[in-house]
């Protein structure tokens, strides 16, 4: 039957869909969680380096800000290019799109089989009538 057919297609297009963001997602999250080692790294050392350098050079409140600053901008240079990225790619857009014209078919197709039972039920009363008698 078509709507069985229609329905089997959405829903193997929805799983593939669903796969392909939990997959780049899952990519996503990988990257944040290294990155967020390498920062906690880069940040130990960072405190140890530049305190040691500025404290040398500047007041303790003006070493403490540059400090800050500068980690700060290492955040944003390693978190922003994954979070920039979409959790859509083309193919799961694309799935996207057979999954909804499959499910438009579906409708079509339940609502022509309703027009169709409906006659039907109307054709077989009417021939079930009980018929005037003649005298």
């Amino acid at each position: 039957m078509r709507v069985i057919r229609l329905a089997r297609v959405a829903a193997e297009a929805e799983a593939f869909r669903l796969r392909r963001r939990v997959g780049r997602m899952g990519g996503q999250a990988a990257l944040l969680a290294v990155a967020a080692v390498f920062l906690l790294v880069a940040l130990g050392f960072l405190e140890a380096a530049f305190w040691l350098f500025l404290d040398a050079r500047m007041p303790a409140v003006a070493a403490a800000l540059t400090d800050a600053g500068a980690n700060l901008a290492l955040c944003l240079l390693l978190a922003l290019p994954a979070l920039l990225r979409p959790a859509d790619d083309r193919l799961g857009r694309e799935a996207g799109e057979v999954r909804r014209h499959a499910l438009e078919g579906i409708a079509a197709e339940l609502r022509l089989g309703a027009l169709a039972g409906a006659a039907t039920q109307v054709l077989v009363d009417w021939l079930r009538r009980e018929k005037p008698k003649k005298p």
